[in-house]
């Protein structure tokens, strides 16, 4: 039973699963492929075969069909997916097996399993970047201050001003910002101030 938003992927070959990491989010239909032409082919992309591409097959006399599936296959595509619950060819499971191709299949009709594959490849291969900072809000802007252990204030007084006063009634109105960014700073003489060993220097 498929769900809304799920899509259930079924392992026909090859057993054990190969596991294939996938280096980019794109995905081709090889109509092209299967009928002989092999220009700006990427091997590294994901195959997806729907109800025309199986139908061609069908179409080759056994020989052609066998030519062009070990030619398909050998190109050690990152794997091959049959949408629309077309019952993939059995010279297709063989061919797969014979090259350690996972071949998967689909309930879901090859224009929505496109549409749901694509957005999930591209959301999770995404550039990611894993960074230290902290986001402070200035007059209504967002600033990223990074760093290596940071140490941030952002207040509206100076820190003389904050330490001379006794009551926040001391503190007058201000219209500026003060931001104070330092780098990690420790105990006097060691790593902390609740005893920790002194350090050598």
């Amino acid at each position: 039973m498929i769900r809304p938003g799920v899509t259930i992927l079924f392992l026909i070959s090859s057993f054990p699963a190969v596991y294939y990491t996938l280096s980019n989010y794109n995905v081709s239909r090889p109509a092209l492929q299967l009928a002989g032409f092999y220009d700006y082919f990427y091997p590294s992309d994901l195959q997806v075969i729907g109800k025309a591409e199986m139908a061609y097959l069908r179409t080759l006399p056994p020989e052609d069909m066998e030519k062009s599936l070990d030619r398909f296959f050998s190109h050690r595509v990152a794997a091959v997916i049959v949408c629309n619950r077309v019952p993939p060819h059995n010279l297709l499971v063989e061919y797969a097996r014979k090259y350690d191709t996972n071949l998967l299949s689909t309930d879901v009709p090859t224009s929505e399993f496109l549409a749901q594959i694509i957005n999930t490849l591209r959301t999770n291969l995404a550039p990611r970047e894993t960074m230290h900072g902290v986001l402070v809000q200035v007059h209504g802007e967002g600033l990223l201050i990074t760093g290596e252990n940071l140490e941030v204030s952002c207040h509206p007084w100076t820190v003389e001003e904050l330490q001379g006063a006794y009551h926040p009634s001391d503190l007058m109105g201000s219209v500026r910002t003060v931001l104070d960014v330092a780098m990690f700073r420790k105990g006097v003489g060691g790593d902390d101030s609740w005893g920790a060993p002194v350090l050598p220097q």
